[in-house]
């Protein structure tokens, strides 16, 4: 299935910004080089908000309408459970907007950013290994 392979490609893409984030995510670079770490983020930001969107609109819907009975099933235990995971993203996206908000506490958003990556890929991984192993 194409639409499969695309949102692979989409997967393959935020993890790849989502590893250079966490590389950058130290005190010293937060503050250092806040600009670098912005756009990164800003880079991560605009890719995933477009993903989301794309499942939340298109892909979750077909899936639960498919014809197999176990695929409507499945999608919808994984969107019910990753749910969570896109308010998470958005209260982080929310409060780290600026770069005044990474700098005032560089200690809390490296902690948050290693958290929400963590749920990102979590997410990215189950969706790969539950819901689209069953398209293979």
């Amino acid at each position: 299935m194409d639409v499969i392979k695309r949102y692979q490609s989409q997967h393959k893409i935020i993890q790849t910004l989502c590893k250079q984030l966490i590389s950058l995510g130290t005190i010293n670079e937060v503050t250092l080089d806040v600009d670098v770490v912005l756009k990164i983020f800003t880079t991560l930001d605009n890719v995933l908000s477009l993903h989301l969107q794309s499942e939340d609109e298109s892909l979750y819907p077909q899936l639960l309408a498919h014809k197999d009975p176990e695929i409507r099933s499945i999608s919808a235990a994984i969107q019910t459970e990753l749910l969570a995971t896109a308010q998470a993203y958005d209260a982080y996206r929310n409060k780290y907007s600026t770069k005044e908000s990474m700098q005032s506490n560089p200690t809390d958003f490296v902690d948050d950013t290693k958290q929400i990556v963590e749920a990102l890929l979590t997410r990215i991984n189950k969706e790969e290994a539950e819901l689209y192993s069953l398209f293979d």
